[in-house]
């Protein structure tokens, strides 16, 4: 199964669950752990999934991601909202 990252708005705090596909919206659904809140007061959700490249394996060894997925994340980075780059910046590397 994927693991998951996500963020809080509120509080921003970060965490990592293991989900079924079907289910990564669950903890979205749930609220924060840490400060419990379930919208950030605006009618948003409070929590979203941070998205980021992930490493990929061959034969038990770890390598890079190729270019090609880089530039295709850089993509997607530069049309995230302004108010969510300071958040996607910590926890994307």
């Amino acid at each position: 199964m994927p693991i998951y990252d996500y963020a809080c708005k509120v509080c921003g705090n970060t965490f990592s669950e293991t989900q079924r596909i079907d289910d990564r919206k669950v903890p979205i659904e749930r609220g924060c752990p840490a400060c419990g809140f379930l919208t950030n007061g605006q009618g948003e959700h409070a929590l979203y999934q941070v998205l980021g490249s992930p490493n990929i394996c061959y034969s038990m060894t770890t390598r890079r991601t190729d270019d090609d997925f880089n530039s295709k994340l850089k993509e997607l980075r530069d049309r995230v909202p302004a108010a969510y780059k300071d958040n996607l910046s910590k926890n994307i590397r």
